[in-house]
């Protein structure tokens, strides 16, 4: 990186993000090269030139360096805070019953996903409840949740004050478009406030809910299916506009009940050991698997293991990925 580059500060926070959730997956400490490349494509998928805001690997580790510092001191973050969030520790930690519905949704969603809902997670929801608009899909509410629970990490884990007015404007703008009588926030008085510094600018993080590169709204916000396939990097974008064929293909599940199962079974299939080195075939899985869900949701279905097939789980995919074993 060339000397006197100026570098943004939401670079700081996607460092340290990275850095705890690596840690979180793995449980070590990454290597600056590995959040250097985990850096690169980040900037990368957010539609932005790695050589104009790619920071030098020096800056990565004295970034790392301050991160590690803060953990060791342990400031004040609860270590219990990243446990599974259940209706049975709200209380604990005085969340209030009202968010029940909205954070059973949130459970139910990330269950689906393969993302641990945390009790982090679910404090910052109970705090959005009443501001998150009603009428997004329970991915989008999700994470608006997940995105406060991360700033308020990377702020504390680079011992800096958290600021959360550029998306505090953001999901304003998003709750009320009118905002002429001072109850929200209008388009013209966002942009006004981002331009003159008023308000900090929107990171690439928070950019259309977090989707800056419009995938998830074109394949389908709220889609359980759509969702796993991205997350695990198995959805081709042949061109701009067009849609891939395994996204087409996950439009002939016949209802939500079935992409959730879909992405249920395709989460499993992933955290098996040997997923790994499947890289040439996980496609060719995902595909299959479609082919299985849709099988089993036809008719007729008397029950809830009621199956035309009687086939519960895909032996075939589960033995191919080293899951299967019999009793």
């Amino acid at each position: 990186m060339p000397s006197g580059r100026r570098i943004e500060p939401w670079i700081a926070h996607k460092i340290a993000q990275l850095h705890i959730e690596l840690k979180w997956k793995h449980e070590r400490n990454p290597t600056s090269t590995v959040i250097h490349n985990g850096l690169h494509w980040e900037i990368t998928k957010a539609g932005q030139d790695p050589d104009k805001h790619l920071p030098s690997k020096r800056y990565v580790q004295e970034i790392l360096r301050k991160v590690r510092t803060n953990e060791d001191l342990q400031s004040t973050t609860d270590p219990s805070l990243n446990g599974l969030w259940s209706i049975g520790v709200s209380a604990e930690y005085a969340i209030s019953p009202e968010a029940n519905p909205l954070l059973l949704s949130m459970q139910r969603w990330c269950n689906s996903i393969g993302h641990r809902f945390t009790i982090h997670e679910a404090l910052w929801a109970n705090r959005l409840r009443t501001s998150i608009p009603d009428d997004l899909p329970v991915e989008r509410k999700h994470h608006w949740a997940w995105l406060y629970t991360i700033r308020e990490k990377t702020s504390m884990s680079l011992g800096v004050p958290m600021d959360t007015r550029d998306m505090d404007a953001f999901l304003t703008l998003r709750r009320n478009q009118d905002g002429r009588l001072g109850t929200g926030i209008t388009p013209w008085t966002y942009d006004t406030a981002v331009r003159i510094g008023v308000i900090p600018e929107l990171s690439t993080d928070i950019e259309n809910d977090g989707d800056p590169t419009g995938k998830r709204a074109r394949y389908g916000w709220g889609n359980p299916a759509v969702s796993t396939l991205l997350n695990l990097g198995l959805v081709e974008h042949t061109t701009p506009e067009g849609t891939p064929w395994i996204i087409e293909r996950i439009g002939t599940l016949p209802d939500y009940e079935a992409a959730e199962i879909y992405a249920l079974w395709l989460n499993h299939m992933s955290n098996a050991a040997g997923w790994p080195s499947l890289y040439s075939q996980r496609v060719d899985i995902a595909d299959r698997l479609i082919t299985w869900v849709a099988m089993q949701s036809a008719p007729p279905r008397k029950g809830w293991y009621s199956l035309p097939n009687e086939e519960v789980a895909p032996r075939e995919l589960l033995e191919e990925v080293g899951l299967w074993h019999e009793e």
